[in-house]
């Protein structure tokens, strides 16, 4: 499954007619582990944004709950969201690569 996480934009407008369009926060979270792909936007008109996501996605990296790390992409127009998020999905993949490093052994 992939995801586009906006609560404007449609995906297909992007070319991204294979992505599923969550416009709701806390759908994505329920989902963590469960979809192989999401694109975030920062700004999604709710108290919860892409950040918050991101660091779900984060926590559940570092704490071995993912089964596969999802492909990220960020297309939200608002600078430091985006640098944010790309901060928390990059931990989430050094996590996500130290988890299972470590229980390989």
């Amino acid at each position: 499954m992939k995801i586009w996480l906006d609560d404007l934009r449609d995906p297909n407008a992007y070319g991204r007619n294979d992505m599923l369009w969550i416009t709701k926060p806390e759908f994505v979270i329920k989902l963590i582990g469960r979809f192989d792909e999401i694109s975030f936007d920062h700004d999604l008109g709710t108290e919860l944004t892409g950040y918050d996501v991101a660091k779900e996605i984060e926590k559940a990296a570092w704490s071995g709950k993912l089964k596969k790390m999802p492909l990220w992409k960020i297309h939200s127009a608002n600078p430091i969201g985006s640098r944010r998020i790309k901060q928390a999905m990059m931990s989430a993949e050094k996590g996500y690569n130290e988890y299972n490093k470590q229980n390989t052994m």
